[in-house]
């Protein structure tokens, strides 16, 4: 009996050529032959990844298939070593679905700062981050392939209080891990805010000029500036209204529906626009973004620029709760600490052009719907501003 063999070809052909000689075999292989990323982001692994199961659901399953590459269905194609990634941040909601999503290709190490989480195939480690000597310690100690740093100090109005710890952070804390990752040939990629900009026009792009209205925004953009500068290939992302089930803390939209599940009205604000971001696509779209080969800034943001009202007011319907519980108000009525940019909406055309799947607050929700049901979420005791 013949054995059928996997010849890799290099990655500047982006090909890969079986040893069968039947041409009908060849045109067979050829549908189902996996293709090699270029650049950085796949030179070390000389692969293309597969970061979803098969039962994967919900709209973010085009950043899927974008760069799940075919296999086999016989014989799909593994790596013969598991390569390490770091998830800086493993506990929060997007970390923690970045960290689950890809554990189905890598070695994956998250940090927890208090309560330990319990994803399967993750190994979660404590850390908080400020502690700048046992970060670094932490990723010489794992060797990743690629570190994502999720965590921050993310209350906009504690961040004006707390400056030293806020700055330690989001941009001291940020700059020494990028700058060790790239020490050891590991490639960082740090999750930014929409806050970086003023919010005077909206649908900024990545090369618009940012002028953060508060200190938040300062740190955030000092931390973008310390990991691009440690490399160029490191990657830089900026997602708006980050959402989606978190059983650790409130975030917008479970605030939002657990307090109008208790028939409770809520104040939300009409002029603070935003883009928001769906957690499970953010994080797929992370994982492909490492993937490719130049680094840079990239706007990972929901596909619609709306009010926090507008968002909050189809939340409720979605769910078939009250709208008229979202009660519509000007932030000036709020009395917050910090001011806030008016307009922070982002425009990810330059992630499409990359095939990388932009969600909708419509699709976002509907996948919220399929995830769980309301009735099933209890909500943790803190908020995430």
């Amino acid at each position: 009996m013949r054995t059928r063999t996997w010849r890799r070809s290099s990655a500047r052909s982006g090909t890969c050529s079986p040893r069968w000689r039947s041409r009908r075999r060849r045109r067979r292989a050829s549908t189902s032959c996996p293709t090699r990323s270029t650049g950085a982001a796949s030179a070390s692994s000389g692969s293309g990844r597969r970061w979803a199961s098969s039962k994967a659901s919900g709209p973010w399953r085009r950043s899927f298939t974008a760069f799940n590459r075919s296999r086999s269905p016989r014989r799909p194609w593994k790596p013969s070593a598991m390569e390490t990634l770091l998830v800086v941040g493993g506990s929060g909601l997007v970390g923690a679905k970045v960290a689950s999503l890809a554990s189905k290709a890598f070695h994956v190490v998250a940090t927890y700062r208090e309560t330990k989480p319990k994803i399967a195939g993750v190994e979660f480690v404590p850390l908080h981050k400020e502690r700048v000597e046992d970060a670094m310690a932490l990723v010489r100690r794992t060797k990743p392939a690629f570190v994502v740093d999720t965590a921050a100090m993310h209350n906009v109005d504690r961040c004006e209080d707390e400056r030293e710890l806020a700055w330690q952070v989001n941009a001291g804390s940020t700059g020494a891990i990028a700058r060790v990752a790239t020490d050891i040939g590991a490639r960082y990629l740090f999750v930014s805010t929409d806050f970086v900009f003023d919010g005077q026009r909206g649908q900024y792009r990545e090369e618009d000029v940012a002028r953060p209205l508060n200190y938040y925004g300062e740190t955030k953009l000092a931390g973008e500036h310390a990991a691009l500068a440690a490399s160029a290939v490191n990657l830089v992302t900026r997602p708006s209204v980050i959402y989606g089930w978190d059983d650790t803390r409130l975030n917008f939209a479970t605030w939002v529906l657990t307090n109008a599940r208790e028939g409770k009205s809520i104040n939300v604000v009409t002029d603070w626009i935003g883009s928001p971001t769906f957690a499970d696509g953010l994080a797929a779209a992370i994982l492909r973004l490492l993937e490719l080969p130049d680094g840079g800034v990239y706007h990972l943001a929901g596909a619609e620029a709306m009010s926090r009202h507008e968002f909050a007011v189809r939340l409720l319907k979605a769910f078939a709760l009250d709208p008229s519980l979202a009660k519509p108000v000007r932030s000036a009525d709020l009395n917050m600490k910090a001011p806030r940019p008016p307009n922070s909406s982002l425009t990810s055309a330059k992630a499409k052009r990359h095939r990388i799947a932009v969600v909708s607050a419509d699709e976002g929700i509907a996948a919220m719907k399929e995830q769980r049901s309301l009735d099933s979420f209890v909500p943790p005791a803190r908020f995430k501003s």
